[in-house]
């Protein structure tokens, strides 16, 4: 075999090693993130994400246990702003003391 030949064979060797390690890494990858890798870690008693699209849940965190809500107030208000807004009606906020 003459210098050219084996240089041209050495050359398709390593492209094809090259080739297999980036196929090996990329399998190693993606099994460690199917396996291995989990959802993310909430700090909440319940939590639920779903795609409003399709509305497929995506994620569900003690979705079916009942729990007050964080703040009635707070829902009141933003309710009430909200059916405001609606009827167009102008909202004037108050000085909080």
């Amino acid at each position: 075999m003459k210098n050219s030949e084996r240089y041209k064979n050495m050359k398709n060797i390593r492209r094809l090693l090259a080739a297999l390690m980036i196929i090996f890494v990329l399998a190693v990858g993606l099994a460690y993130s199917t396996f291995y890798i989990k959802g993310p870690n909430i700090d909440a008693k319940a939590a639920i994400l779903m795609d409003a699209e399709t509305n497929t849940i995506i994620l569900a965190e003690n979705e079916n246990t009942p729990y007050p809500a964080a703040s009635m107030t707070k829902m009141m208000t933003a309710y009430l702003l909200l059916e405001k807004i609606q009827t167009r009606v102008n909202v004037i906020a108050g000085k909080y003391y």
